[in-house]
């Protein structure tokens, strides 16, 4: 199986591996079984702010490369979640200085983000400064028991939230109080990759497509993806039911995909 970049080798773990003593691969928190490869990175990465040594060593699992998007998330993920904490900072006021610019916040007034998990860029600076200027902001929540469904709930700041399920952030909000999907007007996005086209691969659980995918393109939200520039790709595999974003703000540019 050849990917692009990567020397392919079938050895065994060895016990003094410091990627063996644990249980799943670091960067998709996939079993490590005995059909385990171990992938090399043939050139420097040249990323700013990566820890990582010319020659890095990703840890998968066989079934996570069946797939191009898996390959593509497997390989961002590992990426991001090796930058370090004051390069992961200087990002995240990167993409406040440039919403700032293209008055997207001024623009609308319910404005819906995330809570950055897993290496996912901060958008914590703009949500600040929606606040700061009377936003109703909003901040999504699974809903149990619905397939691919979530809720966006009130953030009125760090105060109305919590530590959910595995750890991760969640709105402290009840479901009464939670806007329709139709509400809202400008949708922060999180994101693994994007083109030139505005295609976006997510963490693979469709909640994004699903939730805005139901909505006629007139009562659809202005949905802009929030990544770091690493996270720009050639080409993402799109489907049918893949929806498109109408831009990405980076650190280093905003990328406009549709007429405003």
């Amino acid at each position: 199986m050849a990917l692009p970049g990567l020397f392919v080798s079938s050895e065994r773990p060895r016990a003094d591996n410091c990627y063996l003593g644990i249980p799943q691969c670091r960067c998709c928190a996939s079993p490590l079984r005995s059909e385990s490869l171990i992938l090399y990175m043939d050139s420097p990465l040249e990323t700013p702010g990566f820890r990582a040594s010319p020659t890095t060593a990703v840890w998968v699992s066989m079934n996570e490369f069946v797939t191009q998007k898996n390959y593509i998330r497997t390989r961002i993920k590992h990426e991001r979640q090796s930058l370090t904490s004051p390069f992961m900072q200087r990002s995240a006021i990167a993409l406040l200085g440039h919403v700032s610019q293209s008055q997207l916040i001024e623009n609308h007034n319910n404005i819906a983000f995330y809570l950055p998990v897993r290496g996912e860029i901060s958008c914590m600076p703009i949500i600040e400064y929606a606040l700061s200027l009377g936003k109703k902001c909003y901040v999504p929540k699974i809903r149990a028991g619905r397939k691919r469904s979530m809720w966006f709930l009130p953030y009125e700041g760090r105060e109305s939230v919590e530590k959910g399920r595995f750890g991760i952030s969640e709105p402290t909000a009840s479901a009464s109080r939670a806007i329709a999907t139709s509400e809202l007007e400008l949708v922060f996005m999180p994101l693994v990759a994007f083109d030139n086209s505005g295609n976006r691969l997510g963490m693979g659980g469709g909640y994004y497509d699903t939730v805005f995918g139901n909505l006629s393109p007139q009562k659809r939200p202005q949905l802009i993806g929030l990544a770091y520039n690493l996270q720009k790709v050639p080409q993402v595999p799109a489907e049918k039911w893949d929806l498109k974003m109408d831009g990405v703000i980076t650190p280093n540019h905003y990328h406009r995909f549709t007429e405003e």
